[in-house]
């Protein structure tokens, strides 16, 4: 994973003036305090049920300055102590079966940061804040690479605005897991980072019409909330250059390639099966 400079810009953090950067306080008191959070529904209730393949449970992990966990999980809650005020991210991976029941980890993650989005009585993942989580994750994961202190980084995630940065990326018009994530975290690290860049930038609308027509079957996007999109409007987005992958909820995936509005290519693979990695 490419290093940020994190070092670099602890001195001064206090100098962030852009309108993302809050200058969130976090309190005195480390006491801890258990939180639940609700797994998000499965499947989906976007009109889009009957095609999403069935759960065989969730792969959660969870990032914080001095703990990095990775476990599964079938329970539609999960319980966590943490230290209060105190900030951290966790990531919930659907692990879905295919139709020869073989595991795969196709599907985005749903997040949740603490305390940015915490409300005690409905603490829940959400799919829109599966990104900003996974940026968050990144941060915390360069501390190995780093070797920066676990009060100096909490002080610099702590002072950047999630939950503004969570509300810009959604006006965006496309997935916002086309955003540049490792530009945008470069450039936060070495204070050069500006609200823009929580733009997906190269991106278009493709019509799904005729490959559905084809292959006689809905596909779905990896990222849930696009796939209300595709229900109504039969359109996803496309990155340039990137390679977008399509699974229509059984066995079989489609890789999109967009280079041109005349040149998309398209190619039929099987999905790949999951590996546990823990």
């Amino acid at each position: 994973m490419k290093k940020f400079n994190l070092a670099f810009l602890l001195p001064i953090v206090g100098a962030f003036v852009l309108g993302l950067f809050s200058g969130c306080t976090f309190h005195a008191d480390k006491a801890f305090e258990t939180i639940r959070l609700k797994l998000p529904q499965w499947p989906p209730n976007d009109g889009f049920s009957e095609n999403y393949p069935p759960l065989s449970k969730w792969k959660i992990e969870i990032r914080s300055a001095e703990d990095c966990k990775t476990y599964f999980t079938n329970q539609e809650t999960i319980e966590l102590s943490v230290k209060r005020h105190t900030p951290f991210c966790t990531l919930a991976y659907p692990i879905t079966l295919t139709q020869d029941n073989y595991q795969t980890q196709y599907f985005m993650p749903a997040g949740f940061i603490y305390p940015w989005n915490y409300k005690a009585d409905d603490a829940k993942f959400e799919w829109e804040k599966g990104i900003a989580a996974s940026l968050m994750a990144k941060i915390f994961l360069s501390k190995i690479e780093t070797g920066i202190s676990t009060q100096k980084l909490n002080k610099f995630i702590g002072t950047f605005n999630w939950q503004k940065a969570c509300e810009t990326m959604l006006k965006t018009e496309h997935n916002p897991w086309f955003l540049e994530s490792e530009k945008f975290l470069h450039d936060l690290c070495n204070l050069n980072f500006k609200a823009s860049q929580l733009n997906t930038k190269s991106c278009i609308s493709y019509d799904l019409s005729e490959l559905n027509k084809t292959f006689e079957t809905s596909f779905l996007s990896s990222y849930i909330p696009e796939n209300q999109k595709i229900r109504e409007h039969s359109k996803i987005s496309l990155k340039k250059n990137k390679q977008v992958l399509l699974y229509n909820g059984k066995e079989t995936a489609i890789i999109i390639t967009y280079e041109s509005a005349k040149n998309v290519s398209l190619e039929i693979i099987f999905l790949p099966i999951y590996i546990e990695d823990i």
